[in-house]
């Protein structure tokens, strides 16, 4: 399949079929297809296998939002801004929120996902801390977190999402699908792994991923 710049490609199929391993191949993560796994294929970029490609180029030009996110001990400010150090140049004015300056594509990202409301039920606001792993956010909150901090991110072009609004509600799905569009309509190539109906019907492509027996070829 081929993931075209202005469009949103979703990856769907049964678990356990490679979806989420796609994601990480086509990041070039190391070690995700040995050579006796029997699986054979080509990642290109712009032409070029992505085995060529030094993995830190990829990861400045792509973001990525696994299904169990990195979240750092330290506050929610810190897990927020430590991904998108650049987008205060790119997103306009910022708010300084004492310790450290929230910009207003955080605060609109917060807005879209639904976390604006963890936020304000945490005791300390941005500056709660955090333990390794997120401990102090439930699961859904901490997709919540790392959602933001993706959407907020604009200086990366191609966009990586693993079940990206498996802990939304309806009403957040709808704003976070309508941000994905308007990230594809500037250009943007976003690549999901999904199931959930409002994901297909907003996809420009939808790629059904399933396994073949070795002997039927791969």
């Amino acid at each position: 399949f081929t993931a075209e710049p202005g469009h949103i490609t979703v990856l769907t199929g049964a678990n356990g079929v490679g979806k989420s391993t796609s994601l990480l191949t086509i990041l070039g993560m190391p070690g995700m297809m040995p050579e006796d796994s029997g699986i054979h294929g080509t990642v290109l970029i712009d032409g070029h296998p992505v085995r060529n490609i030094p993995t830190e180029y990829l990861w400045e030009h792509m973001s990525w939002l696994p299904q169990r996110p990195a979240i750092i001990a330290g506050t929610v400010r810190d897990n927020l801004l430590g991904s998108v150090t650049s987008i205060g140049r790119s997103a306009g004015p910022s708010t300084d929120l004492s310790a450290g300056n929230i910009t207003d594509a955080i605060v609109q990202a917060a807005q879209q996902t639904g976390f604006n409301h963890v936020i304000e039920q945490l005791p300390d606001g941005y500056d709660t801390w955090l333990g390794s792993g997120g401990i102090g956010l439930s699961l859904g909150q901490r997709q919540r977190l790392a959602l933001t901090r993706t959407l907020a991110d604009t200086t990366r072009h191609v966009i990586l999402l693993d079940e990206p609004t498996a802990h939304l509600d309806g009403e957040a799905e709808d704003r976070v699908i309508a941000r994905l569009r308007e990230r594809a309509a500037a250009g943007d190539t976003i690549l999901i792994v999904g199931h959930r109906d409002k994901l297909l019907q907003a996809a420009d492509t939808v790629v059904n991923v399933h396994r073949r027996d070795r002997e039927e070829g791969q």
